[in-house]
């Protein structure tokens, strides 16, 4: 009973980390400007390789755009420097 138990509780804990680590591939691709739906080919075999090397040295869709904004930049406001006499 107790050998049963610890093999739903590993599937559960292998489905979970499976939809962490595929959403994180997601929200990756979809960044990168390509369709989130890429994340499939980071589950076959040998293709998981290829695609991501790849992804890694292509150009990327939101670079050729020129959709890709520093947002976090533009948002702090600029930091004014003391003035300090002597």
């Amino acid at each position: 009973m107790v050998n049963m138990l610890m093999n739903i509780l590993m599937i559960i804990i292998s489905i979970g980390l499976f939809v962490i680590i595929f959403v994180a591939w997601a929200k990756i691709f979809a960044k990168a400007g390509y369709a989130s739906w890429h994340w499939i080919y980071m589950i076959i075999p040998v293709v998981n390789v290829v695609w991501f090397f790849v992804f890694a040295f292509s150009k990327w869709p939101i670079l050729l755009s020129g959709k890709l904004q520093n947002d976090s930049a533009s948002s702090v406001p600029p930091v004014s420097q003391p003035n300090i006499q002597s």
